[in-house]
C-alpha cells in the first residue's frame, strides 16, 4: 500500500495505526541491568540509512517500500539529523508568513504540490534474538518533521503527523527472525503545517532518535503518579496507577499490598488502571511546607 498524497491535505488524517501515547518510562530485564542504565529491551536504529530525496510526491521511485528494490545507488544519510544540514535543500526562516508563500498559491488547509519535498529512508536490521512468545516489538520515531509514513518488509505499517511528538508503531507479526527492512517516508508539509507556523527555522527529516522497543509478555504500558495533600499540608499521599497489557504473575516484593487473587491476568490492550496503594502518608519536609516549590 502506498499513501495517497491527497490525504496529506486532510486535517482529520493525522494518525493511522499509531500506538496510543503513554508515559515515557523505561523498563529493564533485571535490577542488575537497571544499574547499568542500558536496557536490553531498547535498540536504536541511529546511524547510516539509504536515502532518496524528491521534490514532490510524483517523483518518488517505483516500489520504494519493497525489499527487492536495489537501493545501492541511493545516497547515504545520517539519522538523526535535519536533511537541510546534509545538503538537501536549505534551512528556511520565516516568521510572519508561511514557507510556501510566493511559491504556490494554496487555500488554507491545503498543501503545496509542485514543491513539497519527500525524503525516503531505508534501513535494514536484524533482531538480536527472535521474539519470545507473547513479546511485542515496536518502533518509535522521536521526531519526524512534519509527518512520517512507515512500511516494514514491504507492508504498510502506519502514519503520523506530529512533528515534535514521538510516534510509535507496532511491528509484531511483520518482522522476521532474519533481516528486516524498515522504510520511512517523511513529508515536508502537511495540513498540520498550517498550525506549526511560528518564528523559527524550517527543517525536515528524522531529526531525533529512531528506536526499536521490545515489550515483554506482561508489560506496564502506562504510569500515572498522583499526589494528595492533607488539609494541614503536613502529609502527602502518593498514588501510582498503572495500565497493564499481556499476562503474567504478580511478583511484587514482600510487604507490598497483595494483588487480588495473587495472580494478574489483565485483558490484552485493555489498559485498565490498577491502583497501587501506598504504605502510608509521606511526611512533607518542614522547609517545603507551603512554599509551593518543588525539588
Amino acid at each position: 500500500m502506498n499513501l495517497n498524497p491527497t490525504r496529506l491535505a486532510d486535517p482529520k488524517y493525522f494518525a493511522d495505526k499509531r500506538l496510543p501515547a503513554h508515559s515515557d518510562h523505561r523498563w529493564f530485564a533485571s535490577h542488575a541491568e537497571l544499574a547499568t542504565g542500558t536496557s536490553s529491551f531498547e535498540h536504536r536504529l541511529n546511524g547510516t540509512w539509504k536515502f532518496h530525496h524528491a521534490a514532490n510526491h510524483s517523483l518518488l521511485p517505483v516500489d520504494f517500500e519493497q525489499p527487492q528494490l536495489d537501493d545501492q545507488g541511493w545516497n547515504d544519510i545520517t539519522v538523526p539529523a535535519h536533511i537541510q544540514l546534509q545538503g538537501y535543500g536549505q534551512p528556511q526562516y520565516v516568521n510572519h508568513q508561511y514557507p510556501w508563500d510566493g511559491h504556490e498559491q494554496i487555500a488554507p488547509g491545503q498543501i503545496p504540490t509542485r514543491h513539497n519535498p519527500v525524503a525516503t529512508y531505508r534501513r535494514r536490521f536484524t533482531l538480536e534474538k527472535p521474539l519470545a512468545e507473547g513479546e511485542r516489538l515496536s518502533v518509535v520515531f522521536h521526531g519526524a518533521e512534519s509527518a512520517v509514513a512507515l512500511w516494514c518488509n514491504g507492508q504498510w505499517i502506519g502514519y503520523a503527523a506530529d512533528s515534535f511528538t514521538p510516534s510509535e508503531f507496532d511491528l509484531t507479526g511483520v518482522v522476521a527472525d532474519g533481516e528486516n527492512l524498515l522504510v520511512a517516508q517523511v513529508f515536508t508539509w502537511t495540513s498540520g503545517s498550517w498550525l506549526e507556523d511560528q518564528d523559527f527555522y524550517r527543517f525536515s527529516g528524522l531529526f531525533r532518535d529512531v528506536e526499536l522497543r521490545r515489550r515483554p509478555r506482561a508489560h506496564v504500558e502506562d504510569l500515572r503518579v498522583g499526589v494528595e495533600l492533607s488539609p494541614d499540608l503536613m502529609h502527602a499521599t502518593v498514588r501510582l496507577t498503572t495500565s497493564l497489557s499481556g499476562e503474567g504473575e504478580d511478583q511484587r516484593p514482600a510487604g507490598w499490598p497483595p494483588a487480588p487473587g495473587g495472580r494478574r491476568r489483565p485483558d490484552r490492550g485493555a489498559g485498565r488502571p490498577t491502583p497501587v496503594e501506598p504504605r502510608g502518608p509521606v511526611p512533607v519536609p518542614a522547609g517545603d511546607r507551603g512554599t509551593g516549590r518543588s525539588r
